[in-house]
Parts: C-alpha cells; sequence; structure tokens
C-alpha cells in the first residue's frame, strides 16, 4: 500500500469515527432533555402533591380553631356552624382551583414532553439516515480510492 493510500484510509477512519461520535453525543444529548422533560413532570406532581397536604393541613386548622371557639361559651348560637359551612366551601374551591391548576400545568408539560419525544425520534432517525449516507460515501471514497491506487 502506498503512503497517500495509508494517508487517505486513515483520514477517511478518522473522518468515520467523528461521524459516529457526534451521532452519539446528539443521541445523549436528546435524552437528556427527554429525561429533563420526564424528571420536571414528575418534579410538578410531587410538588401537588406537597401543596395538596398543606392545604388540607390549613383545613384541619381552621376545623380545630373553631371547635375551639365552640369550647369557650361564650353565649351566641349558630355562628360556628355558620363559620364552618362557609370555611368548608373556601377549601372546596381551593382544593378544585389547586387541582385544575395542576392538571393543567401538568398536562402542558405532558403534551410538551410527547412533541419533543416525537420531534427527537424523527429528528434521530434523519441523522442516522445521513450518518450511514456519509459513513456509506466515506467508504466508497477508500474503496474508490485504493483501487486505483492498486492499479497504479
Amino acid at each position: 500500500m502506498y503512503a497517500p493510500t495509508v494517508a487517505l484510509s486513515i483520514g477517511l477512519d478518522a473522518q468515520r469515527q467523528a461521524i459516529e461520535g457526534s451521532q452519539r453525543v446528539l443521541e445523549t444529548g436528546i435524552e437528556a432533555q427527554t429525561n429533563l422533560a420526564k424528571s420536571t413532570i414528575d418534579t410538578v406532581s410531587r410538588q401537588e402533591d406537597v401543596q395538596r397536604r398543606l392545604l388540607a393541613l390549613q383545613h384541619v386548622v381552621a376545623h380545630r380553631l373553631l371547635d375551639r371557639i365552640d369550647e369557650r361559651d361564650i353565649g351566641v348560637d349558630g355562628p360556628s356552624e355558620q363559620l364552618r359551612t362557609v370555611t368548608d366551601d373556601q377549601f372546596s374551591r381551593l382544593y378544585d382551583g389547586h387541582s385544575e391548576l395542576f392538571d393543567a400545568i401538568t398536562g402542558d408539560l405532558e403534551e410538551g414532553a410527547d412533541a419533543l419525544e416525537r420531534v427527537s425520534t424523527k429528528y434521530l432517525d434523519a441523522v442516522d439516515e445521513l450518518a450511514a449516507l456519509a459513513v456509506a460515501a466515506t467508504e466508497q471514497t477508500e474503496t474508490q480510492f485504493s483501487g486505483e491506487s492498486s492499479t497504479c
């Protein structure tokens, strides 16, 4: 084998490795983005759970406060029951609003993650195809060059 053939072979091999390495880096980066999107959804779900528990705790505290008011005989009948009803209605609205808000946030995040995954899959398929073409062209060039040099 002649020195130009060896140099070309080394250069084309380096090019092939660079194409394959770039492809792996791109795949890893997209996989990281997809994992980040899924982690964000999990984090929001956990945050929803924590906030819902805090809301429930506040509801219990409000009822205990009303219990304390009932324990003290201040000579007024009825306001405590009215306050309980109002308190329960307000907390019911808070629970509903909380659920609606987090359902909307989580739904949007899930749609975004699904879209990212679909686009990423198509993009990676296109990159795989282009990389395969580039590697095939590199191999064809190498074959042609080594065939020409052997006839010299």
